[in-house]
């Protein structure tokens, strides 16, 4: 089921495939999220220099699917069709950054499409055409 975790960013869940954190491994599958400023994400970016554009809390922090679920993020940036966003998302339990790949304005310019989510953290999204 496609579900909105946060203002503009949705993820093609799979209830199944859900795995629950450790802390609370017993847990039903349940995911949310919201949106945030990206200058207000606190975290080191770890070499990353490329500009924000937009960034996401998903929770709960450190739950993995069984395989990576697929992203959709509004193109509310004005980017042209077929342009190429950079994604990524922290890894609390390796404490780094993990690439979800990149997101790819579709054909009607509405929605980015291409990236997947393995672990749900901090999700970030860079400017077009970056890292």
């Amino acid at each position: 089921a496609r579900v909105e975790v946060g203002e503009g960013l949705w993820i093609d869940a799979v209830p199944d495939e859900w795995e629950a954190p450790l802390v609370t491994p017993n847990a039903d599958p349940w995911v949310g999220g919201v949106k945030v400023d990206p200058a207000a994400v606190g975290l080191p970016l770890d070499g990353i220099e490329a500009p924000l554009a937009a960034a996401w809390y998903v929770a709960p922090l450190a739950s993995h699917p069984a395989q990576p679920w697929p992203l959709t993020i509004a193109n509310t940036f004005g980017w042209a069709p077929g342009t190429s966003a950079e994604v990524w998302v922290a890894d609390y339990g390796s404490q780094s950054w993990l690439s979800a790949g990149p997101a790819v304005v579709s054909e009607d310019g509405t929605e980015l499409t291409g990236a997947t989510l393995s672990v749900f953290g901090t999700v970030l999204l860079f400017e077009a055409d970056t890292p």
